[in-house]
C-alpha cells in the first residue's frame, strides 16, 4: 500500500495579508521560483502545480531554464476550478505520479 501525502487545508479571510505578516512583502515572493512556499504539488519533474501569492488561484506550471542557477518555472495557465484544472492537465499530456493525483483529487472543488 502506497502512502499518500497529507494536505493540510486552512480558511484565510486574507491571504494577501498572511502573506505579508509570513515573509514580509508579497513583492518578494517569486512564484517562478523553485523556492516558492505554496506549492501545492509536482505532478512530475517538469511540471507543478501552484497557489498564487494571492491566494485566489491555482497555476499551472512547466519547468523552464535556470536563473542564477535556481529552476525557473513558468505560469502556463491559472485556475480557480479544479474541474479547469484537471482539463488543462490532461489536455496537456502530463504524466502525474500517484501521490500527484491524490493531492490533485483532495483539492476543494473551487478557490
Amino acid at each position: 500500500m502506497t502512502a499518500h501525502p497529507k494536505m493540510i487545508t486552512f480558511t484565510v479571510d486574507d491571504p494577501k495579508s498572511l502573506l505579508a505578516k509570513l515573509y514580509g512583502s508579497r513583492k518578494a515572493i517569486r512564484e517562478e521560483g523553485e523556492s516558492y512556499p505554496f506549492k501545492i504539488v509536482d505532478l512530475n519533474e517538469r511540471w507543478r502545480v501552484i497557489l498564487c501569492k494571492d491566494g485566489i488561484q491555482w497555476i499551472l506550471q512547466k519547468r523552464g531554464g535556470l536563473d542564477k542557477g535556481e529552476a525557473r518555472w513558468r505560469g502556463m495557465a491559472y485556475y480557480r476550478t479544479k474541474a479547469g484544472l484537471l482539463n488543462r492537465i490532461r489536455r496537456e499530456g502530463v504524466e502525474l505520479t500517484s501521490d500527484a493525483m491524490a493531492v490533485l483529487a483532495a483539492l476543494p472543488e473551487r478557490l
